[in-house]
């Protein structure tokens, strides 16, 4: 890893030479790093991707073994849902293996297949086991198979398959067409967690055009995951990449978006410490939608504030430009997570108190404005309104939602009726319960971090906990509360912008009822980032020239201390090798924290 970083600086240095790279170095270096770190280890491009899917129910297949075997191992997707009408194919249920000495004879249960997992590893444990026939069962036509492995001293035994009951023994390969995909020690690069057995799929049922079992979000981001696999195919890397790819992207967007209220160098800050933060390296390394729903929040935010530094009643049309593109990717935001409408409200918020703002000190000024106001308005109207609506609906024209396909306008168009419906109806109904949940006031002092993962062993751990870097948690928080207070006097637009953009992506969740998580406040964490470094701006700039210097280097003190938790804490939060000691007793500062 280290070398990785160390080749990325030195190519780097030597193309510092060409203007455009020089002018960015620190940026594109920091994206550079970050993409590396990110990516490393991030998921195996292996996997058992080929399934067999019995016909009808109590199915079997014989195979014969010329050794004896001392371990099962197993893996399973999803069968071929569009064979299956009203029917859907996923997990082993109940998958029978047992034994024989003799084809004809009477077979002994050895182990059932019944765990309902997409894409991890069951592995078990026998006594070694010496039948020559071994008979698998499919007591359930909905069960499926991608790989069976049965090992001995971890090494696959040799196998023929001698009968199939409801087809040919070509057929029956698919049980065993892939054992050199079998990982050594299967982890998290080699199999799904948590939840990325909806997530990918859900891609994978997109990828594959195939319908869908459920899905209670937008379906833009899983799109994204589902190009993923179309790239790279059904694996760990691919149901990631593009999670990974995009939160890299947030660094250079966030110093864009930092620049419309900092200076460079503040916002090379910024840059750093959304580097340093927890979250974000987390949640770019699991296939979920939270990098793309953030990404495009972040996005539509920054074209909003360039387009309200614009006075349309002198720029009307360069105003319009960015508003378009604020438009598009709110309607991107909103089409990924249905929570990009919380940031869509201070986008709303924002917009119309700048456009009163620059309305009245026009008037102020005798220049008229009408036919500019008119204009806006109407323009407002399709880049927030219509315009969402398209690509919103638009964004499910490629996703078979239904077993029944539509087949015209008015056929499609009461398909995304009826997936909005279920899906409103799912997350105003839904009241489980979890174990790792947590409320909105326990993410602003990361009280309760999410566990994602587990893999213990006797000498190490790997495990994957999701939450922020506590040291930017509570200075931010206290940033923000200051920025609030002095705000009320003060009332800089700007700085009620940013409020607006915390705020509205946080205060819905004191309202929601249902289960919600630590990965729920993501939106909000770019945005408490340079609310902090804004604040830390303010304050310098009110110093005494000889206090000055003493602030530089508490500053550095500061940021060094965000980058030491984010290396400290790297092997809890991306699933790296550590010992027990360092994961249950070091890195374990309150009771409510857990990493396994």
């Amino acid at each position: 890893m280290s070398l990785g970083i160390v080749m990325i600086i030195a190519i780097l240095l030597l193309l510092r030479r060409f203007k455009k790279i020089k002018e960015h170095f620190f940026i594109i270096l920091i994206t550079l790093c970050y993409g590396f770190l990110i990516f490393y280890d991030l998921g195996s491009l292996k996997l058992a991707s080929s399934t067999f899917d019995p016909k009808v129910d109590d199915e079997e297949v014989i195979i014969k073994v010329d050794e004896s075997f001392d371990k099962i191992v197993a893996i399973a997707g999803i069968g071929d849902n569009n064979a299956n009408k009203g029917r859907y194919q996923i997990y082993y249920r109940d998958i029978e293996i047992s034994g024989s000495d003799t084809l004809d004879g009477e077979y002994t249960h050895i182990y059932t297949l019944d765990e309902d997992e997409y894409y991890k590893y069951t592995i078990a444990d026998i006594a070694t086991i010496d039948f020559e026939y071994i008979k698998i069962k499919f007591p359930d036509k909905d069960g499926v198979i991608s790989e069976l492995w049965l090992l001995n001293d971890d090494k696959p035994v040799e196998i023929e398959i001698i009968s199939y009951s409801n087809g040919t023994i070509q057929e029956a390969t698919a049980i065993f067409d892939e054992q050199d995909t079998l990982p050594i020690d299967p982890d998290f690069m080699d199999e799904t967690y948590f939840d990325e057995v909806y997530h990918a799929r859900n891609a994978q049922e997109i990828a594959s055009g195939q319908k869908m079992y459920t899905a209670v979000h937008p379906l833009l981001g899983t799109s994204i995951i589902a190009l993923g696999i179309k790239i790279f195919g059904t694996n760990m890397f691919g149901f990631r990449f593009f999670g990974a790819l995009f939160s890299t992207l947030m660094l250079p967007i966030i110093y864009l978006l930092a620049k419309e209220f900092l200076s460079k160098k503040w916002s090379y800050v910024v840059v750093l410490l959304f580097s340093f933060d927890f979250m974000h390296y987390t949640t770019g390394r699991i296939a979920t939608l939270e990098p793309f729903s953030v990404f495009f929040i972040m996005t539509m935010f920054l074209f909003m504030i360039r387009a309200l530094k614009i006075d349309y009643t002198k720029d009307l049309k360069k105003h319009f430009i960015y508003l378009m593109l604020s438009g598009i990717f709110m309607s991107f935001a909103i089409s990924t997570k249905w929570t990009g409408a919380y940031g869509a409200i201070g986008l709303a918020i924002i917009y119309v108190l700048f456009e009163l703002r620059y309305l009245l000190k026009a008037k102020k000024e005798g220049r008229p404005v009408l036919k500019k106001t008119f204009c806006l308005f109407l323009w407002s109207v399709l880049f927030f309104i219509i315009v969402p609506l398209i690509i919103y609906t638009a964004s499910f024209l490629f996703v078979p939602m239904y077993a029944e396909r539509w087949t015209d306008l008015s056929s499609f168009l009461d398909q995304v009726l009826r997936y909005n419906t279920y899906m409103f109806e799912y997350h105003t109904g839904l009241e489980s319960t979890h174990p790792y949940s947590s409320r909105w006031y326990m993410w602003l002092f990361d009280i309760r971090p999410i566990w994602y993962y587990v893999k213990r062993s006797s000498d190490y751990i790997q495990t994957i906990s999701c939450f922020n870097n506590p040291l930017i948690s509570f200075s931010g928080i206290i940033a923000t509360t200051y920025l609030f207070i002095t705000n009320i006097k003060k009332r800089d637009y700007f700085d009620i912008s940013l409020l607006t953009m915390f705020l509205t992506l946080l205060v819905p969740w004191i309202f929601v009822t249902r289960t919600s998580f630590a990965y729920h406040y993501y939106p909000c964490v770019p945005f408490l980032i340079i609310i902090l470094v804004k604040v830390l701006n303010e304050i310098y700039d009110d110093l005494e020239d000889r206090h000055k210097k003493t602030f530089k280097k508490a500053l550095v003190t500061f940021i060094a201390l965000c980058g030491l938790l984010f290396i400290i804490f790297l092997p809890i939060i991306g699933g790296f090798k550590t010992s027990y000691i360092m994961a249950q007793v070091i890195l374990r500062w309150l009771p409510s924290w857990y990493f396994g």
